[in-house]
C-alpha cells in the first residue's frame, strides 16, 4: 500500500480529509484532529478497488486506527468498511471505525474523491512512463519478488 501523498503531494495537500472532534461528540472519542491518510495498492494489474485509511491523531502524533474500505461490495468481504487486521489498531480504533463508516464515508463527494485518488494512483502504477514511476521504483514493497502482471481483483 502506498500513501497517496507520496505520489501526488500537491493534490494530497488540498484534498486530505481531517475530522475535528470537540469535547462532546457522539463517538465518545477524545477531542482531537484526526487526519485520514489514504493509501492504495501499488501492484501493477491489480484492480482491487480498495482504500486503506490510516487515522492519525494530531495530539498523539501517531496512527490510532487502520481502516480498510472497498469501493464496491465483495462476496469475499461482506463488510465494505472494517478495521484492517494486519495493521496497527488502538483502543480508539472501534470508535474511529464507527466515525468513518457512519459519518465520513456517507459524504459522497469524499468517497468520489477517494476513488479518483485510487484511479490516479493505479494509472501511475500501470504507466511505465508516468513521472511517479521514479517514486514507485524506490519503494521497498516493489523491490520484493515480482507478482503476476495479470489483471486481478482481491
Amino acid at each position: 500500500m502506498v500513501p497517496f501523498h507520496l505520489l501526488f503531494p500537491e493534490v494530497a495537500r488540498l484534498e486530505t480529509r481531517a475530522v475535528i472532534l470537540l469535547d462532546t461528540n457522539p463517538f465518545s472519542l477524545p477531542p482531537d484532529t484526526y487526519g485520514l491518510v489514504d493509501l492504495y495498492c501499488e501492484q501493477s494489474g491489480c484492480d482491487c478497488r480498495r482504500v486503506m485509511l490510516n487515522v492519525v491523531s494530531d495530539k498523539a502524533r501517531r496512527q490510532v486506527a487502520t481502516i480498510n474500505h472497498g469501493f464496491e461490495p465483495s462476496p469475499l468481504e461482506p463488510e465494505q468498511t472494517f478495521l484492517d487486521p494486519l495493521n496497527p489498531q488502538t483502543d480508539l480504533s472501534l470508535r474511529l471505525l464507527r466515525l468513518v463508516r457512519d459519518h465520513v464515508l456517507r459524504d459522497e463527494a469524499y468517497v468520489a474523491r477517494l476513488y479518483q485518488h485510487y484511479r490516479m494512483l493505479k494509472d501511475a502504477v500501470n504507466d511505465p512512463r508516468h513521472p511517479a514511476q521514479k517514486v514507485l521504483r524506490a519503494l521497498p514493497s516493489l523491490r520484493r519478488s515480482p507478482r503476476s502482471r495479470k489483471t486481478r481483483r482481491h
